[in-house]
């Protein structure tokens, strides 16, 4: 996974030289993901319907936008195995929602090594294929409004930087929101319980559909759907920045956000 190892080698590389930079305080990292994300969707990718994406192209226009990065599986399990690794699940054996059988260095297990605090909010399971790794902070999908609440994901990140701040460590924090999987937000449908309605709701007839699907009246709802899951992540994102921001630890920390696949419609 050329983009996963290009993060695996940047983010060890910072660990790496902590002992070197010892009169600075070390670099925190902020790893965001996305579940099931396209980049069509995206305002800062030439997305085709505005408005879409906010915090993300906010977030974008203050760094880099890597345009040519591929992930290596289409689906998300094995995906975050190559983000946490670095390694081609034929050479770490994680094809599937299986767990590593030998030793082999993750990212998170890196840091931990050099005095960093972990913590994980949702996906941990996913996003965790050595079995014997403990993160120093964790909350799951079920105390996350089903990982759709970007009013749980603020609460949670702020608890964990005031934990850094009193601990006197640097953080490596991977915030997984399990939007836009599956089901999207449907505004007439049953949703899951304790998701949050995001802050934009998209119409049918707003959508620019792809190529790949059949411009149908049922096409644009579901698609109009999803860009409100979309819209929501981007809500988490902007909710966690604003934790980050208030906490004072913003000018020490890399933002990193990434998707673990692409949106989950045919032929995407």
């Amino acid at each position: 996974m050329k983009l996963a190892f290009t993060l695996l080698t940047a983010l060890l590389l910072i660990a790496s030289l902590v002992p070197l930079h010892a009169a600075e305080p070390p670099l925190n990292v902020l790893l965001i993901t996305a579940d099931d994300l396209g980049f069509e969707a995206m305002d800062f990718l030439d997305g085709k319907v505005p408005g879409v994406t906010p915090n993300l192209s906010k977030l974008a226009a203050e760094g880099l936008s890597f345009r040519h990065g591929y992930v290596n599986n289409a689906i998300c399990c094995p995906s975050r195995s190559i983000i946490a690794t670095g390694r081609y699940g034929h050479n770490s054996g994680l094809f599937g929602f299986n767990k590593l059988t030998k030793p082999i260095p993750t990212v998170f297990g890196t840091f931990q090594k050099a005095g960093y605090l972990t913590g994980v909010l949702g996906k941990v399971s996913h996003s965790t294929p050595d079995p014997a790794f403990k993160w120093d902070f964790a909350h799951d999908q079920n105390e996350l409004g089903a990982g759709r609440s970007p009013t749980k994901y603020h609460g949670f990140a702020q608890e964990f930087f005031a934990r850094c701040k009193k601990e006197n460590k640097p953080f490596y924090f991977m915030v997984n929101s399990h939007d836009p999987h599956r089901p999207f937000y449907d505004p007439n449908g049953r949703n899951k319980n304790g998701e949050e309605v995001p802050s934009r709701l998209f119409k049918p007839e707003e959508m620019v559909i792809p190529s790949y699907l059949p411009d149908l009246p049922k096409v644009r709802e579901e698609y109009a759907h999803y860009f409100n899951s979309v819209r929501r992540l981007d809500d988490t994102v902007g909710r966690v920045l604003k934790a980050l921001d208030d906490s004072g630890l913003a000018s020490r920390t890399l933002v990193v956000f990434i998707t673990d696949n692409g949106s989950a419609f045919p032929f995407a």
